[in-house]
């Protein structure tokens, strides 16, 4: 008699979950896609801002959760050609993109393929990446449809003097220069 007691209460039980489940299914997907409220409502007005000269933009801003501000400065030359993205938080520059030929780039390149190499598209994508002091910890090779080429990275003292310089295509180390007061000592790796 108990485990019929103890049978029903489970199968009440299992009817009732089952009932208030059901009223949250949707009938159908007309109905599924009514109750989705779009992600730009939640977006409160001035999340991003930009500003524009002419036809192109030239910066845009934003803030973080805890109120810090990220902006990106848009350069052209000109003939309005993007040269140059800058980034920064707050005052400080986190990065910078460059479009055209930039002198680490063909350093690099010239490098890695002779000095009578010519790029396709005449360029490369360098990314330039910066310590909090703004000198640059690293170099990023792409081609002008963004396929990774190679990367450079630069290690400081706390006076901010270069004090090791790495550079890498793909994952192969190249060349590596360790810089003390007096002399440099490069090791290649080509």
């Amino acid at each position: 008699m108990k485990k019929v007691y103890h049978i029903k209460k489970i199968i009440t039980l299992i009817v009732a979950i089952g009932i208030s489940y059901g009223q949250h299914q949707y009938e159908n997907i007309v109905s599924m896609l009514s109750d989705i409220h779009p992600f730009y409502d939640d977006i409160q007005p001035g999340y991003i801002e930009s500003n524009y000269s002419e036809d192109v933009i030239t910066s845009i801003f934003w803030f973080d959760q805890d109120s810090i501000k990220f902006s990106k400065i848009f350069h052209y030359d000109d003939n309005q050609e993007l040269y140059l993205i800058t980034e920064y938080r707050e005052t400080i520059m986190l990065k910078e993109y460059f479009f055209n030929n930039h002198m680490k780039s063909n350093q690099f390149i010239n490098y890695l393929f002779g000095d009578n190499f010519t790029a396709y598209n005449n360029g490369y994508i360098t990314e330039i990446q910066y310590n909090k002091d703004g000198f640059p910890i690293m170099y990023q090779i792409n081609s002008i449809q963004n396929d990774y080429i190679g990367h450079i990275i630069l290690n400081y003292n706390n006076q901010n003097n270069t004090i090791r310089e790495v550079w890498f295509h793909a994952n192969n180390k190249i060349k590596e220069f360790y810089i003390s007061d007096d002399s440099i000592v490069q090791r290649l790796e080509k």
